[in-house]
């Protein structure tokens, strides 16, 4: 939502296309790829298609599923599929922070600065 708010307010703004069109056009493909990685593909998601892509969700998944009814406690697959979901996580942890507290609010200073409105959520200048 945020990301179509900055989208409306960089089109309200008087910058000429460009440089603010391609800034925008990062951070929007940088959420998706982080989005992707959390959730698998949106559209191959909808239709049911088997994705090639394994998420860290799945990964969980898996060993969540392998050791809930077992007796004998987790195997060493499922510790090592934990280990590696909780090392994609913390990747994409640090990418969220960084646009969270520093990619973002840097473009939304740009957008103040060509004369755009307030993007609702962002920093009161």
């Amino acid at each position: 939502k945020r990301n179509d708010q900055m989208r409306q307010a960089l089109a309200k703004s008087t910058s000429l296309p460009g440089t603010l069109d391609q800034e925008l056009l990062a951070i929007r493909s940088q959420l998706e790829r982080i989005n992707t990685t959390l959730n698998g593909h949106q559209a191959k998601n909808e239709i049911g298609e088997q994705s090639n892509h394994v998420t860290i969700g799945s990964r969980i998944g898996t060993a969540m599923i392998g050791t809930a009814l077992a007796t004998y406690g987790p195997t060493q697959t499922h510790l090592q599929v934990t280990e590696i979901a909780e090392s994609e996580l913390k990747e994409q942890q640090a990418a969220i922070k960084k646009l969270v507290e520093e990619t973002i609010p840097e473009f939304e200073r740009k957008l103040y600065q060509a004369g755009a409105p307030w993007v609702p959520g962002g920093s009161v200048l």
